[in-house]
């Protein structure tokens, strides 16, 4: 089993194994340099099985956003 953490800076991704012996100090370069905590850990048998599911989570988030500007949209409040 793998278990990643995924970073977000603007639209780069990135992730790192939180078991890794260095976890601590990557995630500390990866926010000096701006990138964001992107949800929580994902734990799979392998690494795009983690990414697959990073993916998906992130659709999810985009066709709510997407969602609620339309219905925005619609009575006009922005």
């Amino acid at each position: 089993m793998v278990t990643l953490q995924f970073l977000q800076s603007e639209d780069v991704v990135t992730y790192i194994d939180v078991n890794s012996a260095t976890y601590d100090e990557e995630l500390t370069q990866l926010q000096a340099q701006g990138f964001k905590l992107s949800g929580e850990p994902i734990t799979a048998k392998e690494i795009s099985e983690c990414i697959s599911k990073h993916k998906s989570r992130h659709e999810e988030k985009m066709k709510k956003y997407a969602a609620l500007s339309v219905v925005l949209a619609i009575f006009g409040i922005t």
